[in-house]
């Protein structure tokens, strides 16, 4: 279990340092053998332990257990904690670890910041996004970073007045930081079990366009800047026609309580199918009516049913290690001619499945792709 609290600085404030996150995680942990170590992944290019204020507590009484030594391995991109005495088994601790996260603009994995130019004013605006698949969390905050860990996340995230912010799930509440004046900390709810690869955090100043609620039972938004969102409504009313088609199709319910869609103007994948807050590149995002082609159209809408497929595969089940991701990736590709069935049938899907995967595959087994 998670706790995740991140402050991103996202403008010029005085006594603070910009395009940072300052924060704490705090895990709770089984120890499941004996041992005087707690070793977890970490970046230690992108994150800057306090390791003066790092504590562990035995739960539930609170009882500190002395930490004697904290050290890193930067090559395997790990942390150890060294104890006086050794994990109990079958006992829960509490691991605080404070730090400070750097948001570079390069790269476009782990936590990091994008940003598009306001056309009318020229202004550049800057926001705080993250990419974690396959192991980029551990740029974001000492984790356990691997496929098969999965936990509970419950995230906290700190904004000023004129951002917003969005995570996997929903504002629990939003709470003004008495210590840091024009402040706000926006609470989630907990997640659903998951890995780490499919956490999400954002800060921008986007805002959103929201599907017909009587296309889906949950709330589906896309978000873009506030120029672009004529763009993001295909997108919107695909992802709820889809994901209704979904939960039909698998017999299985989209466990989170919302799905929303963003585009992330410097992007590295076409898409990211983190669990209720997808990310998206602008090819695989943008469709204006009467403006962009049918081709895009078509792209767009092949690009949600896909990450929509991950909800199901990769996200509700998800592969041990990255050696089986062809079974994320195939299982999405191939269901992702059904919800374009129910989405944009004119474009005929399953046929355009011989077409876009059936004879690629083919090529690639004869060794010439």
């Amino acid at each position: 279990h998670y706790k995740i609290e991140s402050r991103p600085i996202l403008d010029e404030i005085e006594g603070e340092t910009r395009f940072t996150a300052p924060g704490k995680v705090t895990i709770t942990v089984l120890a499941i053998a004996t041992s005087r170590n707690i070793t977890l992944h970490v970046n230690s290019d992108r994150i800057t332990i306090n390791q003066e204020n790092v504590k562990l507590r035995i739960q539930p009484s609170g009882d500190q257990l002395e930490i004697i030594g904290q050290y890193l391995e930067p090559e395997k991109e790990f942390y150890i904690i060294e104890l006086s005495t050794a994990l109990s088994i079958n006992v829960e601790y509490e691991l605080e670890i404070p730090y400070t996260a750097i948001l570079p603009d390069t790269g476009w994995v782990g936590y990091y910041r994008a940003y598009y130019v306001n056309p009318e004013t020229g202004n550049t605006h800057y926001m705080s996004t993250t990419k974690f698949e396959p192991y980029h969390a551990r740029k974001a905050f000492p984790s356990f970073d691997e496929p098969a860990l999965k936990a509970i996340f419950e995230v906290s995230l700190a904004r000023r007045s004129n951002y917003s912010s969005l995570s996997n799930s929903i504002i629990r509440n939003t709470v003004a930081d008495p210590n840091l004046p024009g402040w706000f900390w926006d609470h989630y709810e907990p997640t659903e079990r998951m890995t780490t690869y499919l956490l999400c955090m954002i800060v921008s100043d986007f805002e959103y366009t929201e599907a017909n609620p009587g296309i889906y039972s949950k709330p589906v938004k896309a978000w873009a800047p506030s120029h672009l969102i004529e763009g993001a409504k295909f997108v919107a009313t695909t992802t709820a026609t889809i994901l209704s088609h979904y939960e039909k199709l698998f017999r299985h319910p989209y466990t989170f309580p919302k799905m929303d869609s963003i585009y992330i103007p410097q992007f590295i994948s076409g898409a990211m199918e983190n669990w209720g807050l997808i990310t998206y590149r602008v090819d695989k995002f943008m469709y204006y009516k009467e403006v962009s082609t049918e081709a895009n159209r078509a792209q767009v809408a092949s690009t949600v049913a896909h990450e929509l497929s991950h909800q199901w595969f990769g996200n509700l089940v998800t592969c041990k290690w990255w050696s089986d991701i062809w079974l994320n990736e195939g299982f999405a590709t191939y269901w992702k001619y059904f919800g374009l069935e129910a989405s944009v049938p004119e474009f005929d899907p399953h046929n355009r499945f011989y077409i876009d995967s059936l004879v690629p595959a083919f090529t690639s087994d004869e060794g010439r792709y």
